[in-house]
């Protein structure tokens, strides 16, 4: 009997991989993804918009370069179901975005006979982990239908406002010194540029003077203590590599990714000056390995939570 030949369809592509093609786009025109001013609109708190509740960690960095990559303004987001049993209809057209969401599991660990393995009570060992599923939501503009506009004025309430400007600096200055505590960290305010040294495990950054504001002063020495979380007696993640190399172009991103998340969390600008060779380098990671930017999020959520605390990005 013949058998006939089948033509494989060409894969769809992947959540990372639609995302990463739409950032390459961007870097491609020189514009870095995840250093931007603060939203105007909800503060850049991205919301849900028919629960009301904010989103964190890491889905935080993704929703922003979303907004970005496709010029969203209102921080606003909701899956489909939640539209449609809203009475709303989404747009022709429209586009989802995949953020990510924790699932707990567990299961009953089994000994080399397969048999369950009991601990000294004579109960069941049980493993737990957690692991994150893809989950596909629609900006607020992707929708339609009578209410909308009610239903967007009261996600948002009056306009969110910022602490004030001491207030914000305070929290961050307050920030920096109990993370430097805690590690035994030392900053030295010396040179014309910021490095961490592992070897010295210390930050070198140009005295204050020298910034053209304070919220560019903290940015930058945030992305240098995000660095400074790769210390082999921390979360041990940093490896010897020259400028310029896929590596160090690879903890860059993860530098970047924690100094946004930080600067967002104390409600102050991540954007700063870019450097041409690392978003080159980015563009030739992502292109090789959609995959990447998700674990240097995940990388960068974990140096954040060294450095503020894990409440911070849950």
């Amino acid at each position: 009997m013949a058998t006939k030949e089948r033509t494989k369809k060409a894969a769809k592509p992947t959540p990372e991989e639609k995302l990463c093609g739409e950032l390459i786009e961007l870097m491609e025109k020189g514009k870095n993804p995840w250093r931007k001013e603060w939203l105007s609109k909800n503060d850049g708190r991205h919301q849900n918009l028919i629960t009301g509740n904010f989103y964190h960690g890491g889905n935080v960095a993704l929703l922003e370069m979303y907004a970005m990559a496709r010029d969203y303004e209102e921080a606003l987001w909701l899956g489909a179901n939640q539209g449609i049993k809203a009475g709303l209809r989404i747009k022709k057209g429209s586009k989802a975005v995949y953020i990510t969401r924790p699932q707990l599991n567990a299961k009953e660990v089994e000994d080399k006979n397969g048999k369950p393995k009991l601990d000294n009570d004579g109960n069941p060992v049980i493993a737990a982990w957690t692991s994150y599923k893809a989950c596909a939501v629609f900006h607020v503009s992707c929708f339609e239908g009578e209410g909308l506009e009610e239903m967007k004025k009261k996600a948002l309430g009056e306009e969110q406002v910022r602490n004030e400007e001491p207030k914000r600096l305070e929290d961050c200055e307050n920030a920096a010194k109990a993370y430097h505590k805690q590690e035994e960290l030392e900053t030295v305010w010396i040179g014309s540029r910021a490095c961490y040294k592992p070897s010295r495990d210390q930050i070198n950054i140009p005295e204050r003077r020298l910034f053209d504001n304070s919220e560019a002063l903290y940015a930058t020495w945030f992305h240098e203590m995000v660095h400074s979380t790769g210390h082999e007696s921390r979360l041990n993640r940093l490896k010897a590599a020259s400028f310029g190399s896929s590596e160090y172009a690879k903890e860059e991103l993860v530098a970047e990714l924690g100094a946004f998340l930080i600067c967002h969390r104390l409600q102050i600008s991540s954007n700063t000056t870019n450097h041409a060779a690392y978003l080159n380098s980015w563009i030739s990671s992502l292109r090789q390995d959609p995959k990447y930017l998700f674990k240097a999020l995940g990388k960068a959520t974990s140096a954040v939570n060294r450095i503020l605390g894990s409440e911070v990005t849950k």
